[in-house]
């Protein structure tokens, strides 16, 4: 069934992106565990939140607050801050961002907000805390926003207090808005590198093991048994969870990347005889050991520059991310589930014309359904680029 074989090589293709995105993407996470830009970020987000950009002032204090400290190792100083090439953002280095906290929890972020225009800053050297008042009051923090130095705090912390209707878990939440929307600009800034980097890992991936997504789909359309491997281990996929495929470690992604036989790696499987290379589709069962593709002294100019542009969508395909080829291939799978039954039923059928549907393809009425004599080859009809012609295979 033309329709299921289609599907099958979309499917094979989503396997494909599906784990080197994963093997990219734990390398990625191995690299951010490193750099720490997260952190960066999170830091550089909380100056322009708090409108303090050298980090001496309110931020200093927030950091020193007993709800922020306990989330990271150390202390926070905003001296380490550089200005990078005379920009106007400055950005903590490695030195000073190692142990700075990758994530906030917004919840966190408003009770130390509300605490510190309550009771005043906090001091990194401080050792007594004011004592606890049994509750805070809308008027109580209201009184003491005018000790905050940004006027664009201020009113933020004051319009929280306005829409809350006199209830301070309200004014909380209110400022947990409000940081969650800030802190979405700051995803932004570390997706945005995350792709650049994903796109880099992710063609040094396809240069390194040679993994031509163009090459890859050719042999899907023609390779049976290939598209055949492929299901059997999208299946298996399949009845995993998303969160369950992430978790795999690099040599268990690499193990079952092995045991689908892909296509890739080297020397190149680009590289075909002549004579074979000719031909592109084949509607019959080759004998044993017969191959249409088979490693070549070298690769043509043609040949190359497939090579080269399959490496370039193996690397965009990695920017898109696992939890999008996770998906794309469920879908696949739902709709190739969805077309088994149908497929079932016109199987072994006999057609008008002495063809027979196999369920894999139509095989020729003229081309033989019995191993070939001694010396005999297969009679089928093959095409190429061009236009179609008969030849023994």
């Amino acid at each position: 069934m033309f329709g299921s074989d289609v599907i099958e090589v979309g499917i094979g293709v989503s396997l494909l992106f599906l784990f080197v995105s994963l093997i990219c993407t734990a390398i990625r996470e191995l690299v951010e565990g490193w750099t720490k830009t997260r952190a960066m970020d999170v830091e550089r987000g909380l100056r322009e939140i708090l409108d303090d950009k050298s980090g001496t002032e309110l931020v200093k204090s927030f950091f020193s607050h007993p709800q922020i400290f306990a989330l990271f190792a150390g202390a926070y100083d905003p001296a380490k801050l550089v200005d990078r090439n005379g920009r106007s953002q400055t950005k903590m280095p490695f030195s000073g961002r190692h142990n700075l906290p990758s994530y906030i929890p917004a919840s966190n972020f408003a009770i130390a907000l509300i605490d510190i225009v309550a009771h005043g800053a906090v001091s990194p050297e401080a050792s007594v805390y004011p004592p606890p008042t049994g509750g805070l009051s809308v008027q109580q923090v209201r009184a003491g926003v005018n000790t905050l130095g940004s006027s664009k705090v201020q009113r933020a912390v004051r319009t929280a207090l306005d829409w809350s209707g006199g209830d301070i878990e309200n004014a909380k939440t209110h400022l947990e808005e409000w940081f969650n929307s800030s802190m979405d600009r700051v995803s932004g800034w570390y997706k945005r590198r995350t792709q650049i980097i994903l796109f880099l890992l992710g063609l040094a991936a396809a240069c390194t093991f040679n993994i031509d997504a163009v090459h890859v789909t050719k042999r899907l359309i023609l390779d049976k048994s290939l598209r055949a491997a492929v299901i059997a281990q999208a299946e298996k996929i399949g009845a995993t969870s998303h969160d369950d495929v992430a978790k795999k470690d690099l040599s268990m992604l690499r193990s079952q990347f092995d045991a689908i036989g892909f296509p890739v790696g080297w020397p190149a499987p680009q590289g075909v005889h002549s004579a074979e290379a000719r031909t592109s589709l084949v509607f019959v069962t080759l004998p044993h050991g017969c191959s249409l593709l088979k490693p070549g002294d070298q690769l043509g100019l043609g040949a190359s520059t497939s090579m080269f542009l399959g490496w370039i969508i193996t690397a965009l395909a990695v920017t898109l991310g696992a939890p999008f080829w996770f998906d794309v291939l469920s879908k696949f799978m739902t709709i190739r589930s969805s077309l088994k039954p149908a497929a079932s039923r016109t199987e072994n059928k006999p057609k008008a014309d002495g063809r027979v549907n196999d369920g894999a393809g139509v095989a020729l009425a003229n081309a033989p359904t019995l191993a070939p004599a001694a010396g005999e080859g297969y009679v089928a009809r093959a095409w190429n680029y061009g236009d179609p012609q008969e030849g023994a295979i």
